[in-house]
């Protein structure tokens, strides 16, 4: 189950000339900010669709959601270091998984965060990683199909996303999905994103993966590579100017900015969740989307489990609050937005 090598920086999965999916196609499930998606109020109820896989196969999602199948917690896609709950040993190829420690390769093959028809595969060798995914819409979570994404370092995203080089490139398949490799052992020193534009979507940014003392493993960690909708930071954004106090750090993605989502641990959004920076004097704002996505306030989460990230410092992380092991650090970047999500045990 391991991808085609990389010939190059660039591969399209709708054309199968590189690199393709094991088969295993994910479950999908609704945006964290969408209210009204298939009669749900928190927009993350599951889809029992069918979705079909880069490789031609397919297979019927009938699985709720992604689900952490019982992981204790997600520290961020750039720490794969989260006990499994599949035993104390690791597992060989075909096994079940949960993260990549789990297995005996150090590659857990998931299409999509927690995806529950997760397995233990073959790295790519020769000191590549893999980066599996699903290009997915954050306010309504549907697959994003004929979409292009780069994995650009961490770097390179604070700086410039638009306009760096990818490490590796796709354009997902009709069900959002992407499966790249990239041609050598990645050399971005603090982290990758991946980043999705273009039409309708803002420049949005998502973590993928970080090095452990300086090497990537096989297998990225991260998986559900989201797009922001351009007409979505601009509503949130008239919402929260609404605050004199975030005039300086608006509008969005202008003025860079993260988005959030808190989740338990089958995937579904958390109410009254209070997001918090790790530093005492923080001058980061958190504001919390209301249930009803009509205005953003400053106590905790709402049905969709939906925050603003304003004004973070340089690599800051934040947690849930009562729960620090669920904990990321939140980007931000001009004319880009970053997304990240907080699991809950």
């Amino acid at each position: 189950m391991t991808s085609a090598a990389e010939t190059g920086t660039s591969t399209t999965t709708s054309s199968g000339t590189a690199s393709s999916s094991s088969g295993q196609a994910p479950t999908t499930s609704g945006g964290p900010g969408d209210s009204t998606t298939s009669g749900s109020t928190t927009g993350l109820e599951p889809d029992t669709s069918t979705s079909t896989s880069t490789s031609g196969d397919s297979s019927t999602g009938s699985e709720p959601g992604p689900s952490t199948g019982g992981v204790s917690v997600s520290t961020g896609p750039g720490d794969d270091t989260t006990t499994g709950s599949t035993g104390d040993d690791t597992e060989l190829p075909g096994a079940m998984c949960l993260v990549n420690s789990d297995c005996a390769t150090n590659a857990c093959l998931e299409f999509r965060d927690h995806d529950p028809a997760a397995i233990c595969v073959e790295g790519p060798g020769g000191g590549n990683t893999r980066f599996p995914g699903t290009l997915l819409d954050f306010v309504t979570g549907a697959p994003l199909p004929a979409t292009d994404v780069k994995i650009i370092g961490l770097l390179a995203a604070l700086s410039d996303p638009v306009n760096a080089q990818g490490v590796v490139m796709d354009t997902s398949d009709a069900a959002g999905l992407v499966d790249m490799t990239s041609a050598s052992p990645v050399k971005e020193g603090i982290g990758v994103v991946a980043v999705i534009g273009g039409g309708p979507l803002y420049t949005t940014c998502t973590s993928v993966a970080a090095p452990m003392a300086g090497v990537y493993g096989p297998m990225s960690a991260g998986h559900d590579l989201w797009g922001v909708p351009a007409a979505t930071l601009s509503k949130w954004s008239g919402l929260l100017a609404k605050d004199p106090q975030l005039a300086a750090d608006l509008p969005l993605g202008e003025k860079g900015g993260t988005l959030g989502v808190v989740r338990d641990n089958t995937g579904a959004p958390v109410a009254d969740a209070v997001v918090q920076s790790v530093k005492a004097d923080s001058m980061a704002k958190v504001r919390y989307l209301a249930g009803d996505g009509n205005s953003f306030g400053v106590d905790a989460t709402a049905s969709s489990g939906v925050f603003v990230v304003l004004n973070a410092g340089l690599a800051e992380r934040f947690e849930v609050a009562g729960a620090p092991q669920a904990t990321q650090t939140a980007g931000s970047a001009q004319d880009a937005i970053f997304v990240m999500a907080l699991d809950l045990p």
